[in-house]
């Protein structure tokens, strides 16, 4: 609360307890599902090319098996996500407002898109919302900056 404009976890108590419930879920059924169903598949044998056992010296404990079920998890909080919206639309997760939890799950959706986690090329006509989401988050100002920044760097 030292700059709280904008306030990214919300302006009021109500707001940022909605924007803290709902990062909460997010994070632990869509954000940490996909970062280990990732880490997993570099350890399986449907993993091929540079990212192939990457993880295989930082992390001791890799279960190649379980990445598929990692990911399926991680879908299904992003359809359970679909439903809510359907019942409770709004441009963004927690409301109206761009919170926290939407940087997050747009970073997530978005770097993961093409090391193993391509939840929007495989399943982006299913999940309406979130696709349109993806859309309004890459449009703003400072989300392209970031891309314009990230193509300079690396190319």
């Amino acid at each position: 609360e030292v700059k709280p404009e904008p306030a990214f976890i919300g302006s009021t108590p109500e707001k940022r307890a909605v924007a803290r419930m709902w990062q909460r879920r997010m994070e632990e059924h869509f954000v940490y599902p996909t970062f280990y169903s990732v880490r997993f598949w570099t350890a399986s044998d449907d993993c091929t090319g540079p990212l192939k056992n990457f993880f295989a010296q930082r992390n001791k404990i890799l279960i190649p098996g379980a990445w598929k079920e990692m990911q399926a998890w991680a879908l299904s909080r992003l359809e359970w996500l679909e439903e809510v919206k359907k019942g409770s639309p709004s441009d963004y997760i927690a409301g109206d407002e761009m919170t926290v939890v939407d940087i997050q799950v747009y970073t997530t959706l978005v770097f993961f898109e093409d090391l193993g986690a391509p939840f929007m090329a495989q399943h982006g006509e299913r999940l309406k919302w979130t696709k349109a989401f993806v859309a309004r988050m890459a449009a703003r100002p400072a989300v392209k900056a970031c891309h314009e920044h990230i193509k300079e760097v690396f190319g």
